[in-house]
């Protein structure tokens, strides 16, 4: 609990609204041309596999609460294959960027890092986050083909279990692995695996509980926005889930942070 208030005092001390304001713009810029630059990618590898980019539109609509489906209707439309020339390509890769940099930046402003990576350390780093976020997608693509494939047994009543594992867990299992991959690989320093997944883990749980509180809220203040906001109630509402969500994101941050910070105060750790 010391770790969690200490984390909370210090989003708001390391500017934690203005950062994950700054990451809400880059992502709203960028949104677009790193989903194609995803799927280009994926293509090259998997061609026209139409059933893995409706896997790949699924999971990515799992980050979002059920609020902001108008929005993300839109945006899953842009999952499809299709072929991208090298210009275009490299379009997307400079907007995909600056989201990186984004969360890069804010990342290390938390953990003090006062020295900033070369520009092609930055770039290979990006590379390099941008095909860990594949092979997770891949893995999850994988398993979800193996539990389809123990659908016919009717005597094990997996039908069941595979929506409950497909619809309830894999959202909050691959939003903590993203968060988890994001933590070890943005600081400028070394962070130790258990303290970023406990950080992943207080992200995924707030993430998860926050998208059906979201809905709620939305449920019951959506008239009022939209006398306020007219047509533009569905992208309001998608603006505020993604500055939510940075928001969490940069406090599960800030708890590895303290984790780190903390491991390295105690007795044992000055002793060694």
């Amino acid at each position: 609990m010391r770790i969690l208030w200490k984390s909370f005092s210090d989003f708001f001390k390391d500017d934690g609204p203005i950062l994950a304001g700054s990451i809400t713009c880059f992502f709203m810029l960028a949104i677009a041309p790193f989903f194609l630059l995803l799927v280009a990618i994926f293509g090259y590898f998997l061609g026209e596999n139409q059933e893995f980019y409706n896997f790949l539109a699924t999971r990515i609509g799992d980050f979002f609460p059920s609020a902001t489906s108008g929005v993300m209707e839109e945006i899953q439309k842009i999952i499809a294959y299709r072929r991208v020339d090298l210009f275009s390509l490299i379009i997307y890769a400079y907007f995909s960027y600056q989201l990186y940099f984004s969360f890069e930046r804010a990342v290390n402003i938390i953990f003090g890092s006062s020295q900033k990576r070369s520009l092609l350390r930055s770039l290979l780093f990006s590379l390099f986050v941008t095909l860990s976020l594949m092979v997770i997608f891949f893995l999850f693509f994988g398993a979800r083909i193996v539990i389809s494939l123990m659908e016919p047994f009717p005597e094990a009543d997996m039908g069941r279990w595979v929506s409950l594992l497909t619809g309830t867990f894999l959202s909050p299992v691959l939003i903590f692995l993203t968060s988890a991959t994001l933590y070890i690989l943005l600081p400028q320093r070394k962070v130790r695996i258990l303290h970023a997944l406990m950080g992943a883990l207080v992200t995924a749980f707030i993430l998860e509980a926050g998208k059906h509180l979201f809905t709620f809220y939305a449920l019951i203040k959506v008239s009022q926005l939209g006398m306020v906001y007219g047509s533009l109630t569905a992208v309001v509402l998608f603006l505020l889930w993604i500055f939510f969500g940075a928001c969490v994101f940069l406090f599960g941050a800030e708890i590895v942070h303290n984790l780190e910070n903390a491991r390295k105060d105690s007795p044992h750790s000055k002793g060694s």
